[in-house]
């Protein structure tokens, strides 16, 4: 009976150990014959590596085929171990004993100053302890504004002991609740607790360490508490008081640190020292892939290179490469068209990763460097690469070349932007030598009048784009910040003075407010309840609208405007597109301001309500509203709290509503539009604000026509093989809505400007083609913007010019020259000869664009350079992306409506009365500032926020009653029968003088 049991468990057991064999057998040849490839590619990925090969971005050039950008190739230096650390400090304790806990208690304070090693950031205290107050205030967390004083968020004694208390348990500490009395503000605050509670949480970390080791170092053995980075940190643990305690520093070294300081010794990097260089690579190595690589350093010299390469045994992990970056021959030349390329940004490579980017690529930040980026970026190659246990390469086995981007072909004349940046830079130092000191930047447009391309396009003073390829440094961030050399004022807002009459004589013409030939008597000055005075003292005797252009005479428009009406006015700026955004391919363009009676409402209704002391009930039940509403969207459904919420929020809102509505009356002078806005209006002061750009385009319509071209830069867009895979040619935006009869009238005027004894004679003073032009000298503060406009010739318009030179005092002094320096060169004259003291640029050749020449040979010195190089990251292949090419904004266009003033006269026998009085032109407080809706452009480093603007002091006291309402800059009083208690008669204000040649006299200043 055994014997038969052990036979049938033997033979149990048999099938059991067959079975396991025939599974086995199975699984093998299920690896063998099925899974083969499978398991070959996982075998082949542990020793090969796929090395990207870059692609150059596409070069741009100007419409002569004139090179403007290309790119040129760097080496870099990385490393990929994400486990290297750099130079470390490892503070060892090798006893305990009755004085461990006095050491603990210093070694804490010590460790929490190393920036590396704190556990509780900033960051975080300043979030627990707005989180906290927002409990202790019954307020949502967002609500607290951390730069907001403890006295406006109403923080009194009984609170803010509630509110240390809460904070205490959080972090199991004791501060007394007076401490918030020493700060100002949250932000304060936490930057003196910041370091304490790291102490604190240090200290304790400390202690339990030992506790738990206590055994171990009662027999001897050594105990690491931390590991420091931060050398003068380490530096303070040295010394017999640390020894007595059984505290040593032993540092270490690795690969990094090794690197650091071969680079370092070369002068290859910017920082001050070589730990604050490891410091921001172990800052990038977080949060890498065990493949990715860092990089460490860029453009790096040649020899360091071999170098580096000689030095592979000792430095493992570190790789070279060789990548091509953005260059600029003519460095600052037409950099805010251009705009820059820096490392792609976390949000634009986590939108875009799947377009094959890297994180090591460079991205488009600003100008046609950003809008056409797809086009600009190419498609990176790749090169397989078989690797050693050590990760270092035997051999290369397989290559895809890299695809060049595609280049542009702009509608720039490169010798026209040279001149153009050259005469605003001249332009500057002129007015600096003549007293005008604050006179240091400006901007200036050229425009084909016949398609709306832009031939030049200048903003003053510039930046190298090449500056951040590589990173800013501090010093020259802080340096562009200073002089505002990223905004581009060919697209920013200025008042554009005197060169919008032709707008107002388009008012003028088409509501037939007077015959064009009939004459006025200017006796220097304008009553309107008071007196204005004409920039010409002794006024500019009988003047009709062409001589009124030509003299820009302030007392014919301000007579005429009224008749004309501001709805007048505001329509006919619109259709000549000023108040609106051209469409031009470019970001951060302002659609600046065309005035009229809703807008003057809205603005100073914003402001009273904002700033008005009498309006202060008005913020306190906005504020509670808001605070109502926030805690009726918490509320849940269906129940009596949101019923009791929403009748709250109602109750306060009639309430609000009742009280502005008394507070506004009270104001209502200082709300509606006046005689002296429509006044300031139409001399192009008061509220109005025009892009250079929009003064160019507006120019052109003039000169063309009246067909209004939505302005552009890019002619076409070229493969490297040549083919061109977008054409772009004139767009029209509509044709402006005024008689041809009335648009030569202007036509007229503007060519007598141009000559004597017009205002802008002096500038085309041996100039050897006709023009047409007009001044502006626009009151901002206590300074002027001096304006230009102007085209040529006048009998067939060609090209169309627009300057703006900030605080540059005089329109035809200062501005003009600009012009006509831009429109000599552009007419054939050397720029050697236009600008005669200065050192020219250097040419680069006029390669034609799309042949390939460039990126082929920056593709080639790749593909043979990186056969050598052994830097290891993974790659993504690119996919195809056209850019959106802005559209225009859609031009409000309306009926133009009669004046609203009841002022309008049609005797011919009208004169201005003799009374005597005082004058004071309109100002703008803040020359780039843009509508309430208006956004800022780049990208960018991050532009300076345009936000609403400000109304300007107000012309003359206010009546009683109305102190502190927003009453703007104006030039004339509220009406003819109530004039307001005036100030003392000011000086005669420049406004657009004759040039000298012309023997009249001169008014002050110009």
């Amino acid at each position: 009976m055994k014997r038969k049991e052990l036979e049938k468990k033997t033979k149990l057991m048999l099938a059991g150990i067959i079975l396991v064999f025939l599974v086995l057998l199975i699984k093998i040849s299920f690896l063998q014959l099925i899974q083969t490839e499978q398991y070959r590619t996982l075998a082949r990925n542990n020793y090969i590596r796929i090395v990207p090969v870059f692609a150059p971005r596409g070069e741009i050039f100007d419409r002569d085929g004139k090179k403007m950008v290309t790119s040129r190739p760097i080496y870099t230096v990385s490393v990929n171990d994400v486990n290297i650390k750099g130079t470390t400090y490892h503070v060892v304790l090798e006893r305990v004993g009755a004085d461990t806990v006095r050491m603990v208690e210093q070694l804490a304070g010590v460790l929490a100053r190393d920036p590396e090693y704190r556990p509780v950031s900033r960051e975080s205290v300043q979030q627990n302890l707005k989180t906290s107050l927002a409990e202790a205030l019954d307020m949502k967390p967002g609500s607290v504004a951390v730069e907001q004083s403890f006295t406006d968020i109403g923080l009194d004694a009984g609170v803010g002991a509630n509110w240390i208390g809460e904070f205490n348990k959080y972090y199991g500490t004791s501060f007394e609740p007076t401490i918030i009395y020493n700060y100002k503000n949250i932000g304060e605050l936490a930057r003196f607790l910041e370091p304490e509670l790291n102490r604190r949480h240090i200290g304790e970390e400390i202690k339990e360490l030992i506790k738990d080791n206590k055994t171990e170092l009662e027999e001897g053995n050594r105990l690491e508490l931390a590991v420091l980075y931060n050398p003068a940190a380490a530096a303070e643990l040295s010394g017999g008081q640390w020894e007595s305690y059984g505290v040593r520093v032993e540092e270490k070294v690795d690969i990094l640190s090794k690197l650091v300081a071969l680079l370092y010794d070369k002068g290859i990097f910017e920082e001050d020292s070589p730990y604050a260089v490891e410091q921001r690579i172990r800052k990038e190595i977080k949060g890498k892939k065990p493949y990715e690589s860092t990089l460490v350093a860029e453009d790096i010299p040649l020899e360091t290179v071999v170098e580096l390469r000689e030095r592979k045994v000792e430095l493992p992990g570190v790789v070279t490469d060789i990548q091509p970056v953005r260059d600029y021959p003519y460095n600052e030349l037409l950099t805010h068209v251009l705009g820059y390329v820096q490392s792609i940004k976390s949000e634009q490579y986590q939108k875009h990763k799947d377009e094959g980017y890297l994180m090591t690529d460079l991205y488009g930040q600003d100008g046609l460097e950003m809008v056409f980026e797809s086009y600009l970026r190419g498609e990176h190659g790749a090169r397989q690469v078989e690797v050693d246990t050590y990760n270092r390469p035997v051999r290369d086995l397989d290559m895809k070349p890299p695809v060049p981007g595609n280049d542009l072909v702009l509608t720039v004349d490169l010798e026209l932007q040279r001149a153009a940046e050259k005469a605003l830079a001249a332009g500057v130092k002129r007015a600096q030598d003549a007293g005008h000191e604050s006179s240091r930047s400006g901007a200036a447009v050229a425009m084909d009048v016949n398609t709306g391309a832009i031939r030049a396009m200048a903003s003053y003073p510039a930046y190298n784009p090449g500056v951040f390829t590589g990173g800013l440094s501090n010093e020259q961030w802080r340096q562009l910040q200073e002089s505002r050399a990223l905004l581009n004022r060919a697209m920013s807002s200025y008042p554009p003075g005197s060169t919008f009459k032709m707008v107002t004589a388009a008012a003028i013409l088409e509501e037939n407010a007077i015959n064009p030939e009939y004459e006025i008597h200017d006796p220097g000055y304008y009553m309107l309840g008071r007196r204005y005075n004409c920039w010409k003292p002794g006024g500019h005797g009988m003047v009709d609208l062409r001589k009124a252009i030509q003299v820009s005479c302030n007392t014919y428009f301000w007579s005429l405007s009224r008749q004309a009406g501001v709805d007048s006015i505001a329509h006919y700026a619109r259709e000549f597109g000023l108040g609106q955004v051209t469409g031009i391919e470019l970001p951060g363009e302002m659609a600046g301001i065309v005035p009229d009676p809703a807008y003057k409402y809205d603005l100073a209704k914003s402001h009273l309500i904002r700033y008005n002391a009498d309006f202060a009930v008005v913020r306190e039940l906005n504020r509670r509203i808001e605070r109502a509403a926030e805690e009726l969207k918490e509320a849940e459904d269906n129940t009596g709290e949101k019923r009791r919420l929403d009748q709250l929020k109602q109750e306060l809102e009639k309430e609000r509503d009742q009280e502005l509505a008394e507070q506004l009356n009270k104001y209502a002078f200082d709300l509606n539009w006046q005689a002296y806005d429509t006044l300031n209006m139409s001399v192009g002061q008061g509220y109005n604000l025009c892009t250079p750009l929009q003064l160019a385009s507006f120019v052109t319509a003039i000169a063309n026509g009246g067909t209004l071209y939505k302005p552009y830069l890019v002619n076409k867009v070229v493969s490297p093989g040549g083919e061109v895979l977008e054409e772009y040619d004139k767009e029209v935006r509509r044709k402006v809505n005024i008689k041809p009869e009335n648009l030569q009238i202007i036509q007229e005027g503007m060519h007598m400007a141009a000559m004597p004894p017009g205002t802008a004679a002096g500038a085309f003073a041996g100039f050897e083609h006709t023009a047409a032009a007009k001044t502006g000298t626009a009151q901002v503060t206590e300074e002027n913007h001096a304006l230009f406009v102007a085209y040529a010739p006048y009998e067939k318009p060609e090209i169309a010019v627009a300057v703006v030179l900030e605080y540059g005092y005089s329109g035809s002094g200062f501005a003009g020259p600009i012009a006509r320096q831009m429109l000599d060169v552009y007419f054939g004259a050397d720029i050697e000869e236009v600008f005669p003291a200065e050192n020219q640029d250097s040419e680069t050749g006029g390669e034609e664009p799309g042949q390939g020449e460039a990126g082929t040979a920056i593709a080639g010195g790749l593909e043979a350079l990186q056969a050598s190089i052994d830097n290891i990251p993974a790659v993504e292949w690119p996919h195809d992306n056209p850019p959106q090419r802005p559209e225009p904004a859609p031009a409000p266009v309306g009926p133009a409506t009669p004046p609203v003033d009841g002022s309008q006269d049609n005797s011919n026998q009208w004169r201005p009365e003799p009374v005597t009085g005082s004058q004071t032109t309109g100002s703008r407080d803040d020359l780039n500032q843009s509508q309430p809706a208006q956004s800022p452009g780049p990208s960018e480093p991050q532009l300076p926020e345009q936000s609403e603007p400000p109304p300007a002091e107000p012309s003359e006291p206010p009546p009683a009653g109305h102190n502190e309402a927003p009453s703007p800059g104006g030039v004339g009083t509220p009406d003819e029968t109530e004039p307001r208690n005036q100030p003392p008669e000011p000086p005669v204000s420049p406004e657009d003088s004759p040039p000298a040649t012309s023997g009249e006299e001169q008014s002050a200043g110009q």
